[in-house]
């Protein structure tokens, strides 16, 4: 699998949905295998990749909702949970 560029479009894969779960108060990717709980900064990355941004847009948009947190490390934190993502076929990738 190739690095994760600005220019890659994420999205959720087919069957997957993003849900918040009041029982276990955790966000959760539903799988057709199964469930997901994701903490809380993985469900906003996952949930801000609409298939329409751009991964530095997603990084542009959590930045501006987390100026506190340094930009270098925001981006790599969103890389990270995005190659995870990746890896476990909860989102896919195009390039545009």
């Amino acid at each position: 699998m190739s690095a994760i560029t600005d220019d890659d479009v994420l999205a959720l894969a087919p069957r997957v949905r993003v849900r918040w779960d009041e029982a276990r108060a955790a966000w959760l990717a539903l799988v057709p295998e199964g469930v997901v709980v994701l903490n809380d900064s993985a469900a906003e990355v996952i949930r801000a990749c609409d298939g329409a941004r751009t991964v530095g847009a997603v990084i542009e948009l959590l930045s501006a909702e987390h100026p506190e947190a340094p930009r270098e490390a925001l981006s790599d934190d969103v890389r990270s949970v995005l190659e995870r993502m990746l890896s476990r076929r909860l989102v896919t990738r195009r390039t545009s």
